[in-house]
């Protein structure tokens, strides 16, 4: 009898524990991970020396100082406001938050385009990682929190019309609940129209950044371009 009900209090705390762990996977990373999974993601972004992406840079720029937006930097999907701004005659944004945009150009004098998000170009990606990244990106956060290290990395604010060449801009990242995968934009920003809008010109893309945690280890799954924003037009 004694064994019998030592059983029934073992399953019943299994099960318990199981769903009180599936509950708090579900509504809250535990905070000193979801850190830690940040910190390593964008260092694999900025970094990518080290990782196992195909190409030097992510962001397909190479150059000596690395310029980084200060502030986070998302550009959201569904792009309905976006889209009303393009086919308007006023002024094309570009996700930036609301302290940088000064960084606008004239849709009569520019050309590009946006893609809509299509899940099915990212093999394995869960619903929960891209609700995820939508929710964190509702307002901007300064990135130099998430990070592990700031070496060799310049961080600029283009509101403050500072003339430059080109800058680089990473979203927050979205994760599913078990801290396994991750997804984040990123932004290649060229031309002085990057920094201030009395510029003359701009070559803005972003994109789509899949990762997956494998053996301990982040990787590079998948990078879809999101949309291009040129001006003048070609």
């Amino acid at each position: 009898m004694r064994i019998k009900r030592a059983i029934f209090f073992f399953a019943l705390f299994v099960v318990l524990g199981g769903s009180l762990f599936v509950l708090l996977k579900h509504n809250k990373f535990v905070p000193t991970e979801l850190r830690k999974a940040e910190q390593e993601v964008y260092s694999a972004l900025i970094f990518p020396k080290a990782s196992n992406y195909g190409s030097e840079y992510v962001y397909n720029i190479d150059i000596d100082e690395l310029k980084i937006l200060e502030y986070t930097n998302f550009d959201g999907d569904p792009a309905e406001e976006k889209n009303d701004v393009v086919t308007s005659n006023h002024y094309i944004f570009l996700g930036l938050p609301p302290s940088f945009r000064g960084c606008q150009i004239s849709a009569a004098n520019s050309a590009g385009y946006l893609i809509d998000f299509d899940m099915d170009k990212y093999s394995g990606l869960q619903k929960e990682t891209w609700a995820d990244l939508q929710e964190k990106n509702q307002i901007a956060y300064p990135l130099e929190e998430y990070l592990l290290s700031t070496d060799g990395i310049t961080f600029i604010n283009p509101s403050t019309g500072k003339q430059g060449d080109s800058w680089v801009s990473f979203s927050r990242i979205g994760f599913n609940w078990l801290l396994t995968q991750a997804l984040v934009q990123v932004v290649d920003c060229r031309g002085d129209l990057c920094y201030d809008s009395a510029g003359s010109f701009m070559y803005c893309r972003g994109y789509y950044v899949f990762l997956q945690r494998i053996d301990g280890k982040w990787m590079f799954e998948n990078m879809e371009e999101a949309w291009l924003v040129e001006a003048p037009s070609p």
